[in-house]
């Protein structure tokens, strides 16, 4: 809707239709996967 990029910083997802999307990025809680996922 916003066309704005998220890293979600969670295990789980209750909605998954939002990565399916592409809108969204799930890391889980490992600081090097966010990192990665923020740069991207």
């Amino acid at each position: 809707m916003l066309n704005l990029p998220a890293v979600t910083i969670r295990q789980a997802l209750e909605r998954p239709k939002a990565m399916d999307a592409g809108t969204i990025i799930l890391t889980g809680l490992d600081p090097e996967i966010v990192l990665d996922s923020v740069a991207r």
